[in-house]
């Protein structure tokens, strides 16, 4: 929730995660020329790297391309599927770059998986701004529901007690 301090903490954006996660941050505070800019070249440079990859997603949105960002995602995520890929967090950035795309069905289904891997984060969901047109949508209401409900039951088997997140 501290994006300028993030981004005056964060390492110059060299490898293809730095960069998609400055990127990210950029793009909260406004920036998206400076985003689009931290974004260029990490994918020429390291095409089979899965943040370059995403980041070459988000780079293609960013320069009003959305067509050629979900064709990006697209192939990673059946390259991630082909092999077993399954960080519910890197699923849940699928989902956000695809809910950007404008593509609905594609943004639900991911984050939908993304919370079957593991990824039971509710609060980060609603605080995308990237789901805003999704909210209405009754799937995205009961993935809501999957992730509070497995978000308290892996919190209960810990010993943790829930609190309340507005």
């Amino acid at each position: 929730g501290e994006t300028a301090r993030f981004l005056e903490l964060v390492p110059a954006a060299v490898s293809p995660i730095m960069r998609y996660y400055q990127a990210e941050a950029l793009v909260r505070t406004g920036r998206t020329k400076e985003a689009a800019a931290t974004l260029e070249g990490a994918f020429a440079s390291n095409p089979g790297d899965l943040f370059a990859r995403l980041g070459e997603s988000y780079r293609l949105h960013l320069a009003g391309d959305a067509a050629g960002a979900l064709a990006v995602l697209q192939a990673l995520e059946r390259d991630r599927l082909r092999s077993g890929g399954s960080d519910g967090e890197v699923t849940f950035k699928v989902a956000s770059l695809a809910a950007r795309t404008g593509s609905a069905d594609f943004a639900l289904e991911a984050l939908g998986r993304a919370v079957d891997q593991g990824f039971a984060c509710a609060p980060c969901f609603r605080g995308d701004p990237a789901f805003a047109a999704l909210a209405t949508d009754r799937r995205f209401g009961e993935i809501l529901a999957r992730a509070d409900e497995r978000a308290r039951r892996e919190k209960g088997a810990a010993g943790f007690v829930p609190l309340a997140i507005p």
